[in-house]
């Protein structure tokens, strides 16, 4: 779905779901949802959303509220461009992908 956003992949094991982050760069909650990921051998798609162009950051978040009718809150891992989850909590996303 956020393809044409210039998206970074991370390869993984664990390839079970169609995984896209959207993140800050400065952002501590988005580098411990990334570290998480990574440990957990987790393949997933990113983009930090504060290094886009002002015209294209603005596409992506219209995009996302068309779509999903949320806020941006990050960091935000969209599961198999259906279900989203905003924010880092462990226990939550341990249950979304699947891990416990």
């Amino acid at each position: 779905m956020f393809d044409r956003f210039f998206l970074t992949q991370v390869d993984g094991t664990i390839k079970d779901h169609n995984l896209t982050l959207l993140a800050l760069s400065t952002c501590g909650f988005c580098k411990s949802a990334m570290r998480f990921l990574n440990e957990k051998g987790i393949a997933y798609s990113y983009t930090f959303v504060d290094k886009m162009e002002p015209k294209l950051k603005e596409e992506l978040k219209e995009e996302f509220r068309n779509k999903f009718n949320e806020r941006l809150l990050y960091p935000i891992l969209i599961k198999d461009d259906k279900e989203v989850l905003t924010g880092f909590i462990e226990v939550d996303w341990k249950l979304t992908l699947g891990l416990t």
